[in-house]
Order: structure tokens, then C-alpha cells, then sequence
């Protein structure tokens, strides 16, 4: 009787949280724009500001985001956070992440910086979302055109 009971309730129990899980929309992620903020031994330092956007009905307590980022067809950027906060229902929150860039994946789109010929581009975000008490990461991919700071 006892080991009916709780067989039920650890059924119950899993399909409860496999159900919360299914029930939340991934975050969308977007990037408002990218700062250049030095250039330290060759080695140029950016802010990518970031816009993530929650259409659920519940807050996102966001663990983690690892992200590559790609600007005018060159992968650019790459690296992991566990510097984001959690993302209340129904609501958009800045997030500012700073980061260097991938020097030998990025020669010509630094070759464009230098000239100045910038003034937007063209980003691709493929982000992996680790939410707290989710198993498996959301993965988000994202494309737009973006302002560029100088």
C-alpha cells in the first residue's frame, strides 16, 4: 500500500516538473549594441549589450549563458556568464557583458573597425540559456543589424 503510494507520488512528482519545464517559452536574446572599450596589447575589449526579452508568465532565474557572436559573417565573440539576472514575467532586461575579441577569427572584421567603416552590423547570436531548475538549456539563435559605438 505504502509503496503504491508512493510510486503515484513520484510519477506525480516528475511529470510536474517535466511539466513547468515544457510550459516556459525560451528567452529571446538580442544584441542592442556593441562598445568598444580599449584595446590592451593588441587585444581590443567590447561591451555587447544585450536585450533579453521573458513572454512568460513566470520570472526566468537564469543560471548561465554561453554565447557565440558573430558580426558581418565573422565569429567574433565567444564565452560563457553566470552574470545574468533573473528575467521578471513579462519583461526586458538590459544585460551588459564584457568580453575580448577572437583575434585570429576575426582579422577582417577588426580590419573594418580600424578604418572606420562601420556604422552598423550585421550580428548572429547563438546562445545556449541555462534556466535554474531546468535540465536542459534553452538554445537561442538570433539575427539582426545593430548601432556600433565608437
Amino acid at each position: 500500500m505504502y509503496l503504491r503510494l508512493l510510486v503515484i507520488f513520484v510519477i506525480v512528482g516528475l511529470t510536474s516538473c517535466a511539466n513547468i519545464g515544457s510550459n516556459i517559452s525560451p528567452p529571446k536574446v538580442s544584441v542592442v549594441s556593441i562598445e568598444l572599450l580599449s584595446v590592451e596589447n593588441l587585444r581590443p575589449k567590447f561591451a555587447v549589450h544585450l536585450s533579453v526579452l521573458n513572454q512568460n508568465a513566470v520570472s526566468i532565474p537564469i543560471s548561465g549563458l554561453a554565447y557565440d557572436i558573430s558580426l558581418n559573417g565573422n565569429e567574433v565573440f565567444s564565452g560563457a556568464t553566470s552574470d545574468v539576472p533573473t528575467i521578471p514575467a513579462y519583461e526586458e532586461v538590459p544585460v551588459r557583458i564584457e568580453m575580448s575579441a577572437n583575434l585570429l577569427k576575426s582579422i577582417s572584421f577588426i580590419n573594418g573597425l580600424m578604418t572606420g567603416s562601420f556604422t552598423t552590423l550585421n550580428y548572429s547570436i547563438d546562445a545556449k540559456v541555462k534556466v535554474s531548475g531546468i535540465i536542459i538549456p534553452f538554445h537561442i539563435t538570433e539575427e539582426g543589424t545593430v548601432g556600433f559605438i565608437q
